[in-house]
C-alpha cells in the first residue's frame, strides 16, 4: 500500500511477538522503506489497552513539543478516516501517563516512547489513577537508537512507503524460548543436586559407630582386611559389614 498522505510519513507496524502472564510482554516495531525492513524490540506499557495480537499498523509522526508534555498538534489531515498515526514522543519532563494521554486527546490511535541517552527498556506505569482510567491507546517503550532510525524514516522527504504486517518467525522466538528453558534446566540441576546431597547426607548420619571386642562378628576390616584388635573403632554400614575407622579410603 503506497502512502497516499502529502507529507513525509512512515508507516510503521507493531505487531505482538510474546505474551507470558505476570510477564513483560516485548514487542517489535517494524517499518518497511523501499523494501528494506527493520524490527526493533519495544515493551508495552502496564497502562491502557495491550498491543492486539494481529499486530498495529499506522503513520508515525513525531509529536510537538518532542516530549508531549504539554498538548500536542493533531496528526496530519487525511481523507481516510480509517488511518491509524502513531506518535512519537521522547522521554522525560513528565510522567509516562500524561504523554500517552496528550496523543490521545490530539488524535493518535497509539503512542510509542522512546529513550533519550540509553538503550534499556522501561516499563512505563501511570501513578495517577484519574489519567489511567482515560488512557485508551495502546503506548510502547523503546532504545535510543531505534527512535534515531524511525525519526529518520519519518522525515524522508518523498514520503512513498508502503509496509505490511510481518509474521513472527521462529528465528525470532527461539532466543527468548532458549532463555526460558535454559533457567528451568538450572533449577531442575539445583534441585536434583541438593536432593542428592541430602539423601548422601542422611545415609552418612546412619552409619553407626562401635568399639571392638574380642568375639564380635566383625573381625576383619573389609577394606584393608586387617585384623581388628580391642579397643579399635568401627564403623558399620547401612549393609552390615564394618571398617576401621583408622583406615583411609582414597576416592
Amino acid at each position: 500500500m503506497w502512502c497516499l498522505l502529502p507529507t513525509p510519513l512512515c508507516l510503521i507496524s507493531v505487531f505482538l511477538l510474546l505474551q507470558a502472564p505476570v510477564a513483560e510482554v516485548f514487542l517489535y516495531v517494524v517499518y518497511k522503506q523501499n523494501s528494506t525492513c527493520m524490527d526493533f524490540r519495544a515493551l508495552s506499557a502496564c497502562f491502557g489497552p495491550p498491543v492486539p495480537r494481529e499486530g498495529l499498523r499506522g503513520y508515525l509522526t513525531e509529536a510537538a513539543p518532542a516530549n508531549a508534555c504539554q498538548p500536542i498538534g493533531s496528526p496530519p489531515a487525511s481523507s481516510n478516516s480509517s488511518e491509524v498515526f502513531i506518535a512519537l514522543i521522547r522521554r522525560s519532563g513528565c510522567p509516562f501517563g500524561v504523554k500517552v494521554l496528550h496523543a490521545q486527546q490530539a488524535g493518535y490511535k497509539a503512542a510509542i516512547v522512546h529513550n533519550v541517552n540509553a538503550e534499556q527498556l522501561v516499563s512505563m506505569v501511570a501513578d495517577d489513577k484519574e489519567i489511567r482510567q482515560q488512557i485508551a491507546i495502546q503506548s510502547v517503550f523503546m532504545g535510543k537508537s531505534a527512535s534515531k532510525h524511525l525519526k529518520r524514516a519519518s522525515r524522508y522527504e518523498k514520503g512513498q512507503f508502503w509496509s505490511h504486517l510481518l509474521k513472527y518467525s521462529a528465528y525470532i522466538v527461539i532466543p527468548y524460548v532458549i532463555q526460558e528453558f535454559g533457567f528451568m534446566i538450572n533449577v531442575v540441576v539445583c534441585t536434583i543436586t541438593l536432593v542428592v546431597c541430602a539423601r548422601w547426607y542422611k545415609k552418612g548420619q546412619k552409619i553407626t559407630v562401635c568399639t571392638f571386642k574380642r568375639g564380635d562378628k566383625y573381625d576383619t576390616c573389609v577394606i584393608c582386611m586387617a585384623e581388628y584388635e580391642d579397643g579399635d573403632q568401627l564403623k558399620i554400614l547401612p549393609c552390615s559389614h564394618a571398617w576401621n575407622t583408622h583406615t583411609q579410603i582414597l576416592v
